[in-house]
């Protein structure tokens, strides 16, 4: 038997070698002018999967640095508060103790009482805070 190879099967052989090669250059030059490898699911199925998988990853990061950052604020404006706080029983109870001295009139145990109140007020107004538009 034997095997005949015509020039219209040679010259069919070789216009596929150069639609193959064209194919490939095609794939190359968009690799190069994208700077991906992969620009679609199907150039890498496995691959696009984990592309997806990563792609998952850093946006479950992304938002445990949102959390963490957001936690900090609060956590700072909590203890900015709770200093204030603290100062101003500190104050409250100064001015309480020298409510008790004797030589005090009627006038001086006034002004104090509405110093006490002030005070009342201004740990309310700090309890009261808000942070990023939030109670």
């Amino acid at each position: 038997m034997t095997l005949r190879i015509t020039d219209q099967g040679m010259a069919n052989a070789r216009s596929g070698w150069i639609a193959d090669a064209r194919a490939r250059t095609a794939r190359v030059e968009q690799m190069i002018a994208t700077g991906r490898v992969i620009n679609q699911p199907s150039d890498d199925p496995s691959g696009a999967s984990r592309i997806l998988r990563h792609d998952l990853r850093l946006q479950r990061i992304i938002q445990y640095k949102r959390n963490t950052d957001d936690a900090k604020l609060w956590v700072g404006a909590g203890d900015l508060a709770m200093r204030s706080a603290i100062d101003l029983f500190a104050r409250a109870k100064t001015l309480a103790i020298q409510s008790v001295n004797a030589t005090l009139g009627a006038t001086e145990h006034a002004a104090l009482a509405a110093d006490i109140r002030a005070i009342g007020d201004e740990i309310l107004s700090v309890a009261n805070s808000r942070v990023s538009g939030r109670a």
